[in-house]
């Protein structure tokens, strides 16, 4: 059980830290878009 709970929190720090890579390449387009309009 515990195992299983250890291995669940990585896999959601995981996906934050994929969540939070994807949005600020999002955020770095959206400025490098607002900049060449």
């Amino acid at each position: 059980m515990l195992y299983y709970l250890k291995d669940s929190e990585k896999n959601m720090s995981f996906k934050i830290y994929i969540v939070s890579k994807a949005s600020l390449y999002i955020w770095l387009l959206c400025v490098f878009y607002e900049n060449t309009n």
